[in-house]
């Protein structure tokens, strides 16, 4: 097939798309090209990529949950080809990539992954300013709070402390749309440890403290949420504030924040969720 104009046009393509659109309009070409594709090999393992062919490839999306043991591998061999003196940016955004994948991909030794993370985060942030790489700042420091969270070694409320400590670290990068989702997934993430936090104390002050502090980080998660980009998240929001001023003893922002909330889980559309709503909305009004 050498010098064939089917090779010609093979190597000009771009795309899948491409390809596709080749074939339908020359369908006596299948098999030729099934046949030089068996030609060209397996794809390249990453332990063979150059570091071009490595970043291309992690710039892509997961293909899957199948597809993060060979994300893990492409950060391995990125980081086996660059250092934090030669490039910063790149060393760090691998270390972050390969932190991620042991912190949410169920293999090998839960413990040890996370300790592992915690390292590769620590070091990645250790070359990052938040001027310079904001988003990923945020999701470094981001991150290093859910390690912190799951956490098992080590004493469980200074885990608590460092997660906090990390989550409202990721929240002044707010520079763009990925910015100010991680700030959203933090702001709930750290409601949510001192709502645990609410649940162990005993004496009242600690309590409340641990539960005004949750409210805090609900109404500025909700600041930075669209309700018409995410209707069900704004909501739920809403219903969560209501369900603490209940319990903080400020039944008219309950009876408020239940009636936003019903403004999205109406009957029709959420029969469920708006009985269950309606409910604790009248429970308000006692």
């Amino acid at each position: 097939m050498s010098g064939s104009p089917l090779l010609t046009r093979l190597y000009t393509l771009q795309s899948s798309s491409g390809l596709i659109a080749l074939l339908r309009e020359q369908p006596q070409w299948v098999d030729l090209v099934r046949a030089w594709a068996l030609q060209q090999g397996p794809p390249l393992a990453p332990a063979e990529m150059a570091l071009e062919q490595v970043v291309t490839e992690l710039e892509r999306p997961p293909a899957g949950l199948d597809d993060l043991p060979r994300r893990r591998a492409l950060a391995e061999r990125a980081l086996a080809l660059v250092s934090a003196a030669t490039h910063p940016a790149l060393w760090a955004q691998m270390k972050a990539e390969l932190a991620g994948n042991l912190l949410f991909v169920p293999t090998g030794v839960a413990d040890e992954n996370i300790e592992a993370a915690i390292e590769h985060l620590q070091q990645a942030l250790a070359v990052l300013a938040p001027q310079g790489a904001p988003e990923l700042w945020a999701r470094c420091q981001y991150n290093l709070g859910q390690a912190y969270t799951l956490r098992r070694r080590g004493d469980r409320e200074e885990n608590r402390l460092q997660a906090l400590l990390h989550y409202e670290r990721a929240l002044p990068a707010l520079v763009s749309p990925t910015a100010r989702e991680v700030a959203v997934q933090a702001r709930l993430a750290a409601a949510e440890l001192h709502l645990r936090a609410h649940l162990v104390r005993h004496a009242p002050g600690p309590r409340r403290a641990e539960m005004l502090a949750a409210r805090d980080h609900y109404r500025a998660a909700l600041l930075l949420i669209d309700r018409a980009e995410a209707p069900e998240e704004w909501a739920n929001i809403q219903a969560t504030l209501g369900d603490i001023a209940l319990q903080l003893g400020n039944k008219a922002a309950a009876r408020a924040y239940f009636a936003s909330a019903l403004e999205v889980f109406t009957a029709t559309d959420y029969p469920p969720a708006h009985a269950e709503l309606a409910a604790r909305q009248r429970q308000a009004q006692a």
